[in-house]
């Protein structure tokens, strides 16, 4: 901005700047690994094991740095007791990470938080202002990281009288016990709840369930916190109907700006614990965590209680750790124990701690955090029309982010109405609901894998004789949109150009790198595979499949788009023209439990099925977004294998008067593009055997690693290594990116765009070049094109882009006399133009 910078080139606005480069190096991929062997304590042993490629040397030389330093080893960053601090936060190479610093909180995106994520990639500015002298430790939340070095401190010193004391309104006391109880993960014995129809064999985590003398089951003993009435710790505090969904974890401890925390702990256990919460200012005195707090000393600092000990801690609110204009009225953190960060967690000592704006705390709200698996949590009822807030909060490992999908209803969450909120280790969100469709529904993980193994429960939402209503205005006149999709069997090729473009090497030579995801020999399946595929039709005889144009031939492996606006009703005569049991599922729209039910039931091969869906004004864009917002559909019946298998789709719901009758735009945006940035891994697909016996004849060892491997395609829209056609756009064309994942833990990519930036719009505006996204979410930006040339599009993450995750698009100078023209394009669909003229008396423009 200008005016920012003094002629110093240092910001006028804050006090302090540094740069946070926090990355996983893998220094075997170092151009001088050779010279690095060489200082080994042995290099011909290290060599022949870099050769090898063993798997523990391989894990020994990654290096889990900040600025290239491991286990608090950095250079303290100094600052001084009230400076305003920027942290430049980037990522490249590997790793999703989320960092926080004890003791103190950031502002992030104008918002409230002390665990800002960033990945590959990824360029976030942080704020804090500094408080409280001390060594205080600035680390990567992410347990797998954290024990493997990513920390460092920030040093803050003393200087009296810059900051004012904090006033304290009231004093908030809880008395809580650390006790070791038996916990059981699934106390009915039954699977209540499952996505779809689940597989014909037990999933993993079923399995376990089933006891033998090698298997604990699902009863293990674990660390809680529990709540008691007062200071003698003879009575628990009993939970409310409300809080009966909490579960393992700790109770919701609430605190408001102003306030002064105090927590009287007792350690009821067999080893020390402590409390240590995040996002509140606290002294040395009152740290909970434990660390080194001098480089140079052997001590180590942390306030715990030894078994059978008492402590009390003090913890205060000022203003600039409170939730900002932005922030809802309360924002959502998370205490622990931190005396082992990562093992008090997986003991079960967690818990929600809320921190609101002055006089909010009163506010009637419900927390919505999981503790069990296979849909035995229970408590989560919940009345049509309410207003619900929703605290979800993330723990664990480098995989363990989570996409908690409501399905039935949707949430508003950062100024966006969605049907999932995205939350990683360390991290936490508050979302808001008003449950406005009544009925039985799944609460599930977005992750096909945490789906499977039991990360699903439901919600019930009742009526209680409430008269109903429709969200948003209702018209007299509804525009249908019908359109006629199939699931159809094809032999799709993920690569039919097999080039690198990087390199410029031919794949099909074993010395190019990519070789491996397009080798076809008798034991290995190559770039064709049976696939089922969504597909459009001109009408309901499902004779004639309509033929793709330049403007949607960059879908590939996707369905069609299927648009319509605020208010229409969505009307898709589905077919099912595969061999096994297919639907058709659009997500973030509301539909009733019979619908629900059939679409995981699934429609028979050779059958028909009609299915509509009506848009109300909380699926649309919110008031901020843009004009048409991208959400997808796929199958439900079987999601792991569906997905594999090729069955998604790019679903668009747009503002009222955006759509013309054919389903165009009206509006400035001149082209629209979906990418769908998804690892297929072909041994989930439902004819992964019969391509094996295809293509791979001579294959024997399923099992092989290197054949595996092979199986995962890292595809953008089902093609690898640059094979999407037409995407071409005019200089001075505004362009609509609607951007997907679907998939498992690996299917998180941060989709970086060369020579442009765009704007992603939801509560606030920013302008940006990586756009993240993981599997079950979903992200809409725009982009004016003004830099002719052809740029990569691709997955920062290096792995996925040296498997093919890379393509390119283009931009054509404006002087072009070619297929693509400036303004907006126009595609005519006689079939549905006359469906629709014909049900809602539509005359053609």
């Amino acid at each position: 901005m200008t005016g920012t910078l003094n002629p110093d080139n240092s910001r006028k606005d804050v006090d302090r700047e540094f740069v946070l480069y926090a990355d996983i190096i893998n220094e075997t991929n170092s151009w001088l690994i050779d010279q690095s062997l060489n200082l080994c304590r042995n290099p011909q042993r290290c060599r022949q094991l870099f050769d090898q490629k063993n798997e523990s040397f391989i894990s020994d030389t990654l290096m889990y740095t900040i600025n290239g330093y491991i286990y608090g080893n950095l250079p303290d960053f100094h600052v001084y007791d009230g400076e305003k601090v920027a942290f430049y936060a980037m990522g490249l190479n590997l790793g999703l990470h989320v960092f926080g610093v004890q003791g103190q909180s950031f502002t992030f995106k104008h918002t409230r938080t002390h665990g800002v994520v960033f990945g590959i990639a990824w360029f976030q500015g942080l704020y804090m202002t500094a408080r409280n002298p001390g060594r205080w430790m600035i680390f990567c939340k992410v347990n797998y990281h954290f024990n493997h070095g990513m920390a460092a401190f920030v040093n803050v010193m003393p200087r009296p009288g810059v900051l004012p004391p904090t006033t304290i309104r009231r004093t908030r006391r809880y008395f809580i016990a650390v006790e070791e109880i038996v916990w059981e993960y699934r106390p009915s014995g039954r699977v209540l709840a499952r996505v779809g129809k689940g597989s014909t064999e037990r999933s993993m985590t079923e399995e376990r369930f089933f006891t033998s003398d090698e298997a604990v089951g699902g009863r293990f003993v674990k660390a809680v916190f529990i709540e008691y009435t007062d200071g003698t710790f003879q009575r628990r505090k009993k939970r409310c109907k409300d809080e009966k969904h909490l579960g393992i974890l700790g109770p919701p401890v609430r605190v408001e700006v102003g306030e002064m925390l105090e927590i009287i702990l007792l350690n009821k256990a067999s080893r020390p614990y402590s409390f240590s919460p995040f996002g509140l200012a606290f002294t040395k005195d009152n740290e909970g965590a434990f660390y080194k707090n001098d480089r140079y000393s052997s001590e180590v600092s942390g306030a715990a209680a030894m078994p059978g000990q008492q402590r009390r801690y003090t913890f205060t609110v000022p203003w600039d750790y409170g939730p900002t204009k932005e922030d809802p009225q309360c924002i959502t953190e998370t205490y622990q124990s931190f005396v082992d960060f990562a093992k008090d967690q997986y003991s079960g000592l967690v818990g929600p701690l809320l921190i609101c704006k002055p006089g909010t705390l009163n506010a009637r709200g419900r927390q919505v955090i999981n503790g069990r698996v296979f849909g035995n949590i229970g408590g989560f009822d919940m009345l049509f029309g309410d207003s619900l807030l929703f605290f979800i909060l993330g723990f664990g490992e480098r995989f363990d982010y989570q996409n908690p999908v409501f399905e039935g209803n949707n949430v508003q969450y950062a100024g966006r109405m969605v049907d999932h909120v995205t939350v990683f280790p360390g991290t936490s969100q508050t979302a808001y609901m008003t449950p406005d469709n009544p009925g039985n529904w799944l609460l599930h993980a977005g992750q096909l894998e945490s789906q499977t193994d039991g990360m699903v429960t439901r919600y019930n939402v009742d009526t209680c004789n409430r008269p109903l209503f429709v969200s948003g205005p209702v018209f007299e006149k509804t525009v249908i949109r019908r359109i006629y999709i199939a699931a159809v069997d094809v032999i799709w090729d993920y690569a039919p150009r097999k080039l690198n473009i990087v390199t410029m090497g031919d794949l099909r030579d074993p010395n190019t790198p990519g070789n491996l995801y397009v080798r076809n020999t008798d034991m290995f399946i190559g770039t064709q595979y049976k696939k089922t595929v969504y597909r459009e039709f001109y009408d309901a005889t499902f004779s004639r499949q309509v033929q793709r144009t330049e403007k949607d031939n960059h879908l590939g492996i996707l369905g069609p788009f299927i648009k319509a606006a605020v208010g229409d009703v969505i009307e898709v005569f589905f077919k099912n023209m595969a061999s096994f049991d297919n639907s058709i599922y659009l997500k973030n729209l509301p539909l009733d439990n019979e619908m629900s039910k059939h679409l995981r039931n699934g429609v028979k091969p050779g059958n028909m099925k009609i299915y509509r869906w009506r848009v109300p004004e909380r699926s649309g864009p919110g008031r901020n977004e843009p004009n048409c917002v991208g959400y997808s559909y796929n199958s439900p019946v079987y999601p792991y294998k569906d997905i594999a298998t090729g069955l998604i789709g790019p679903l668009l719901i747009c503002k009222r008067g955006v759509l013309d009758v054919y389903g165009n735009r009206m509006d400035k945006t001149n082209r629209e593009f979906a990418l769908a940035f998804v690892i297929f891994n072909e041994a989930n697909s439902h004819y992964f055997d019969e391509n094996v016996r295809v293509r791979a004849p001579n294959r024997m060892n399923l099992d092989d690693s290197t054949f595996q491997q092979s199986n995962n395609k890292f595809s953008i829209n089902g093609f690898i290594f640059s094979n999407i056609p037409n995407l071409e756009m005019v200089e001075g064309d505004t362009i609509a990116w609607y951007t997907y994942s679907f998939g498992s833990a690996q299917g998180a990519h941060s989709n970086h765009f060369h020579g442009q930036t765009f704007i992603r719009t939801s509560a606030l505006s920013f302008r940006d070049d990586v756009v993240g996204v993981v599997p079950g979410s979903y992200e809409t930006v725009e982009m004016f094109a003004d830099n002719p040339g052809t740029w990569f599009v691709h997955c920062h993450l290096g792995l996925h882009m040296s498997a093919g995750m890379l393509d390119t698009y283009t931009i054509l100078p404006r002087n072009h006399r070619g297929p693509y023209r400036v303004g907006p394009q126009r595609l005519r669909r006689p079939h549905i133009g006359r469906a629709l003229r014909r049900r809602n008396n539509i005359r053609r423009r």
